[in-house]
């Protein structure tokens, strides 16, 4: 019924008192069947398409007006109040396609509500777990454009936002680096240190004794 709404950042608290009582696992879930909910009724269906174009419009004054971030990240958390999993799917999709957003984008993040906050991280690990093995390019070499972009949006995010809840990618990146010497995982950790506490990369090439 949220995604009826017309973006109520009242109601969306309402819903989120709720919804954090529950295992993060068991949000995620829920989360993943939100994300089906257009496909099976259509009224859902346009009102997911009409948020779809709001963010377009918003995303694209992001790119080439230069427009502050305040006002344009109004725009953004009103859009995601009612449909945050089709906004951040976008969204990530969106970036990782022109690069150059990144930086203004998460500047524009401000106004997420805790729910939506919470959104992103699901939209983000389930973007690590499904394309982690292409980590890299054809070459076998360089990382995979994916990987880079959504790597620096994790380390610019928390960056800057600190007040955010990063436990859950931290428990991604250990889970992982304790069965195996993962490029992702130690891509994304890198990136993590290299912007929120200015220390020298870590690079994707680490001994067993030092992962």
């Amino acid at each position: 019924s949220l995604n009826l709404i017309e973006s109520n950042v009242a109601i969306n608290e309402h819903v989120w008192n709720i919804v954090r009582l529950f295992p993060v696992d068991h949000r995620y879930q829920m989360y993943s069947t939100w994300r089906k909910s257009g496909s099976r009724n259509v009224r859902l269906q346009c009102q997911e398409n009409k948020s779809k174009r709001n963010l377009k419009a918003v995303l694209r004054r992001i790119t080439s007006t230069g427009e502050g971030a305040k006002s344009l990240g109004k725009l953004l958390g009103k859009v995601s109040h009612s449909h945050p999993v089709v906004v951040f799917d976008s969204i990530i999709g969106a970036f990782q396609l022109y690069t150059n957003m990144i930086s203004p984008l998460v500047d524009c993040l401000k106004y997420l509500t805790a729910m939506s906050h919470d959104v992103m991280m699901f939209v983000l690990l389930e973007k690590f777990v499904s394309k982690r093995k292409n980590a890299q390019k054809s070459d076998g070499v360089h990382l995979a454009d994916w990987l880079s972009s959504l790597s620096t949006f994790v380390g610019l995010l928390f960056k800057k936002y600190y007040e955010l809840e990063c436990g859950e990618i931290l428990r991604f990146i250990a889970s992982k680096l304790a069965t195996d010497n993962s490029t992702v995982e130690l891509v994304v950790l890198g990136e993590l240190i290299g912007t929120m506490a200015g220390i020298t990369h870590l690079g994707t090439h680490m001994s067993e004794k030092q992962v």
